[in-house]
């Protein structure tokens, strides 16, 4: 089989790949297309024997983190029929700097479907991670004893969407204000 690696991204290893789903892996449908979480007719995939670890990486994004700012990142993990699943890692860097992380264990994920992995990361007013660039990335470790597969599909990151958070001297201004008017109409009764 040809190894073809996702646009953009790196593989931590040799034994990523692109793989298309067939109805033997998947049980969701007969063409995993119409399942939500295919983003089209392939999914990323990391073979990992026992102990080892495997997985992806975006290249920098053109998003950068804004200050006091609220990002979520959502990624579609796998459990195929015909292969143990491994245990998955999500993580959201700015530049070099870990921001975010989440992890699921792959036997929560019932075989032949995908769950979403979610987390959300919001920034800090000021730092030396403001301004730089979001990397995404994905990790399958197997801890189990035989072969396993780590899958990923439909990465979700939209830093359009992103909501801002207020600062906490400012939050505190609008509670004071909001204080004081009350305490007007309280006086004036």
């Amino acid at each position: 089989m040809a190894r073809r690696f996702i646009p953009g991204w790196s593989a931590f290893n040799g034994m990523a790949l692109i793989e298309n789903p067939t109805a033997t892996r998947f049980a969701q449908t007969n063409d995993v297309i119409n399942d939500p979480h295919a983003d089209g007719h392939q999914y990323a995939a990391v073979l990992v024997l026992p102990g080892q670890l495997s997985g992806w990486a975006s290249a920098p994004l053109a998003a950068t983190v804004q200050p006091s700012t609220t990002y979520t990142l959502t990624v579609a993990v796998g459990h195929a029929l015909d292969v143990p699943s491994t245990d998955y890692h999500l993580f959201l860097l700015g530049g070099s700097t870990g921001l975010a992380s989440q992890d699921i264990t792959g036997t929560s994920i019932a075989p032949g479907t995908f769950q979403d992995l979610t987390l959300t990361y919001t920034s800090p007013a000021s730092g030396s991670v403001i301004g730089t660039n979001f990397v995404i990335g994905v990790r399958a470790t197997n801890n189990g004893n035989v072969f396993a597969e780590g899958i990923f599909d439909n990465v979700r990151f939209d830093p359009v969407s992103a909501v801002s958070t207020p600062e906490p001297a400012g939050a505190a201004v609008f509670i004071m204000l909001g204080s004081i008017c009350v305490l007007r109409r309280r006086r004036r009764r």
